[in-house]
């Protein structure tokens, strides 16, 4: 395992989550291969490593070739099972199964627009297949969404669980948060109609090892210049604001929200990450040790740039039952080109 991965494994072991209700359980992880995913399954690991919690990993991806390349030290675990299939088809699994934490979904912002009917299924087809399989077994489920399903608000700073605002329904753009969101409602309907056991994530930006250097949004982009010690090209002034969160911070908060929490929703998010697309250039850019980039403002059409700040949502509700984010947005980029460096070391060997 990088080492990157297994230090952040062991930190959030270290929070102290209600972590033996595990103990002796089956879990299904969706989109294992992911970033969120394979973090998710390194933790169950860990914990079978650390405590002997015997708990049963079934990993279910669609790659065979990048599930052996990313579980590679670890494919031969006896309480690891691979279950090679897309979402999108019925999960006829006849075994025992406790919890269900679905991960799957097309993450990367280009298939919005390239394929958006692929990206609606896999959103609700694929949800409504796990769904069906917790309802089969009986299991908790553990729904991963997305800050974006709270779209245009009047106030987008301190965003609870409970408010929403309005998504525009004919912006294709639109088919990722849409479907997201109607997974939601569907974990509502199975709650209701079915009494399964469901909680509902809601990460903010997520970034970290496990993040394709090739994937197109801004941070992969900017990491990927400065490790190949090209300049960061800005084509606005940088001043609009996201809120990053370190993926292990989202992964810790997805298992306190299983088992320590008692509400459905949850927001994840360092509400202390908040940074503007310049100060995230400037941050990959000096976290590189004599890095030659630098950073250019080109700018071509300012009126063209929004200047929204980001939605920053409002956390207290995981902080009520333990949670804690660890890593500030410094530490996270530190620690994430850290990880691409060795990996890019290693295709070198």
């Amino acid at each position: 395992m990088n080492i990157i991965i297994e230090e952040d494994i062991k930190k959030i072991i270290e929070l102290k989550a209600n972590w033996e209700k595990l103990k002796n359980k089956t879990v299904l992880v969706t989109g294992a291969t992911g970033m969120i995913g394979q973090y998710i399954i390194f933790t169950l690991l860990e914990l079978n490593n650390l405590y002997d919690y015997n708990i049963n990993i079934l990993a279910l991806c669609r790659n065979k070739n990048k599930a052996e390349n990313v579980f590679k030290d670890v494919k031969e675990n006896k309480l690891l099972k691979f279950i090679f299939q897309d979402v999108g088809q019925e999960m006829n699994l006849n075994m025992e199964i406790n919890y269900i934490i679905h991960t799957a979904s097309p993450a990367n912002p280009k298939f919005y627009s390239t394929n958006p009917v692929g990206t609606i299924m896999a959103n609700t087809i694929g949800t409504r297949n796990s769904l069906e399989l917790a309802k089969k077994s009986e299991a908790s489920y553990c729904y991963i969404s997305t800050m974006e399903i709270y779209g245009q608000m009047e106030n987008d700073l301190g965003i609870k669980e409970e408010e929403y605002g309005a998504i525009n329904s004919l912006d294709i753009r639109s088919c990722y948060p849409e479907s997201k969101k109607l997974g939601e409602n569907m974990c509502i309907a199975y709650k209701e109609q079915y009494g399964i056991d469901i909680k509902i994530i809601r990460p903010a930006h997520t970034y970290g090892p496990g993040m394709s250097i090739d994937d197109p949004r801004v941070q992969c982009e900017f990491m990927k210049k400065v490790l190949n010690n090209e300049d960061i090209i800005m084509k606005s002034d940088g001043t609009m604001e996201r809120t990053y969160t370190y993926v292990a911070d989202v992964v810790s908060g997805v298992f306190f929200a299983i088992l320590n929490g008692n509400d459905v929703v949850y927001n994840v998010a360092n509400e202390d990450a908040v940074i503007s697309i310049r100060g995230l250039a400037e941050t990959i850019i000096s976290s590189k040790k004599n890095s030659k980039s630098r950073l250019i403002i080109n700018i071509q059409n300012e009126k063209g740039w929004s200047k929204i700040k980001s939605k920053i949502m409002n956390c207290d509700r995981l902080k009520s039952i333990g949670w804690t984010s660890l890593f500030n947005v410094r530490d996270g980029i530190e620690r994430t080109m850290k990880y691409h460096i060795c990996v890019k070391e290693e295709k070198q060997i």
